[in-house]
């Protein structure tokens, strides 16, 4: 079997991407990974029955077990010169790693000492994609076909809760034209009985907007909804032909 050392320094992550985007303010010695869950693979000739993974949170300065640091860390059999490690970090930020492996009480490699810096491979920086606050519409969900002054149940919500309250506004537009004020006040999530107004059309859409509590707006439209008036006949001139048909 190889020696620690030497175990060590083959250990590898091959599930990180380097930082090297402009603007991107991961440090330039870190990977960045944009998951919590990945795998450390740690090369070895032979099986290593002691396996322990080390975690740092400040750099190498302090180094605790995974156990004692939150992290999950469960080993896989050794299959073709390699043991995996997959890793459940709790929550973004940097992390360094440091594999232990050995065949035996009497021959595993040493713990890392404080202010050890862990391998190149093994310093990553644990980064999820922000998720962005925005609405949805329920009802009407697809296209549809209104008719003029028929009253409208309106349902939407928010796909994040990070809105702020009653900061919702309802708008509607005919042909493309400019969006006409319906009325605001409304939460981010709820509903609203519109009235449908008296023009034929192929092209209505009904837009919601919300602010989130950072102060941007999200906004969301529906389908083109189309919209036919109801013609009622000229109820005079009718009776006045039905009398001189009578004469």
């Amino acid at each position: 079997m190889k020696s620690v050392a030497a175990l060590l320094l083959l250990a590898s992550a091959a599930f990180a991407q380097d930082a090297s985007k402009k603007g991107d303010p991961t440090p330039p010695d870190r990977r960045l990974i944009t998951v919590r869950e990945f795998v450390i693979r740690v090369e070895s000739k032979d099986n290593a029955a002691f396996r322990t993974l080390w975690v740092s949170r400040d750099g190498g300065r302090t180094w605790k077990t995974a156990r004692e640091a939150g992290v999950i860390d469960t080993w896989s059999d050794w299959s073709g010169g390699i043991l995996r490690c997959s890793v459940r970090v709790p929550e973004d930020g940097a992390y360094d790693f440091f594999p232990q492996i050995g065949d035996a009480l009497s021959n595993r490699g040493p713990e890392p000492k404080s202010g050890q810096q862990a391998d190149a491979k093994l310093r990553v920086e644990v980064r999820q994609p922000v998720k962005v606050a925005h609405l949805e519409w329920e009802e009407p969900r697809g296209a549809a076909d209104w008719i003029g002054g028929q009253t409208i149940p309106l349902k939407w919500h928010a796909v994040d809760p990070d809105f702020r309250e009653r900061s919702a506004e309802l708008q509607y537009s005919i042909d493309g034209q400019p969006w006409i004020f319906i009325t605001k006040g409304l939460e981010p999530s709820g509903h609203y009985a519109w009235v449908v107004p008296n023009k034929d059309t192929t092209q209505l859409r009904v837009r919601v907007r919300a602010i989130t509590r950072a102060g941007l707006e999200s906004s969301a439209e529906t389908e083109a909804i189309s919209v036919r008036v109801q013609r009622r006949g000229n109820v005079v001139q009718a009776r006045a032909l039905y009398d001189r048909a009578r004469v």
